[in-house]
């Protein structure tokens, strides 16, 4: 396999970046289905840690946390306004305005709760494939099929890639017209010391060309990354998960570069 090896490392970054066991189909493809303990560690580890409710309690802390200045400086202001003789508030108005605060509280918290079990569902139900084998893993590489293939090369237990994995599965629900792939780099005879350094190593293939190559990709993404931010990476390296295609024509529409 030092061929393969050497086209992911030699070939830097290719384009322009320079189970519990599935159902086996006829060609011995499996679709890629964590153990439900693992998926819950998943879950409760990384992205949808905050589906429960202290988990969805923690991440509301943090995001009042993101608004308390804002909202000090703003009563801030209206004191010196008060003090200056410009505002005057009653009593029923500061507990009107007390209780619109608890309500955007409330409306907020209700929001992360169903964001947090819409990434659950997604990551359970995106249709990722397994490959058990090197042929598996060059049969879909060398697809001539129009439409871009994305394979993910991982280790399991390897704490950066259990969490890519995650949003990973969550892509493939939200694109299921791409064909998402994932293999173990052990599996695919990758020396030890890829395993170690590479992974998570994302690829993308476009009618057998490699067009991605995206070695220990987390280290290219921010510290709290989402499905979002890798769709933002990737088409900043002219490849659409939207429009399932690679090259300059699909900057004309930057829809995928907005938050």
């Amino acid at each position: 396999m030092a061929s393969l090896e050497s086209k992911l490392l030699d070939g830097g970054q290719a384009g322009y970046c320079s189970s519990s066991e599935g159902e086996e189909d006829a060609g011995g493809w499996k679709v890629a289905k964590d153990e439900d303990d693992h998926q819950q560690k998943v879950m409760k580890k990384f992205g949808n840690r905050n589906t429960g409710a202290k988990g969805v309690l923690s991440d509301f802390a943090d995001f009042r946390e993101e608004v308390k200045f804002a909202r000090e400086m703003k009563e801030k202001a209206l004191r010196r306004e008060a003090e200056r003789g410009m505002l005057q508030t009653s009593k029923e108005e500061r507990e009107q305005l007390q209780k619109q605060d608890a309500e955007e509280d409330e409306d907020a918290l209700e929001s992360l709760r169903a964001r947090r079990l819409d990434e659950m569902r997604k990551a359970l139900t995106g249709l990722v494939v397994e490959l058990a084998h090197k042929d598996q893993y060059i049969d879909a590489s060398e697809t001539k099929n129009a439409g871009l293939v994305l394979i993910l090369l991982h280790e399991p237990g390897v704490e950066s890639c259990i969490r890519f994995t995650h949003y990973f599965k969550i892509l493939a629900s939200d694109f299921p017209h791409i064909k998402f792939l994932r293999g173990r780099a052990s599996l695919l005879g990758l020396s030890e010391g890829f395993q170690a350094k590479g992974v998570p190593c994302l690829q993308v293939w476009e009618k057998s060309v490699l067009v991605g190559n995206f070695l220990k990709i987390d280290s290219e993404l921010p510290d709290d990354y989402n499905q979002t931010h890798i769709m933002q990476f990737l088409f900043r390296k002219q490849i659409s998960l939207t429009r399932n295609a690679f090259g300059d024509s699909i900057y004309d529409d930057d829809a995928e570069l907005s938050d």
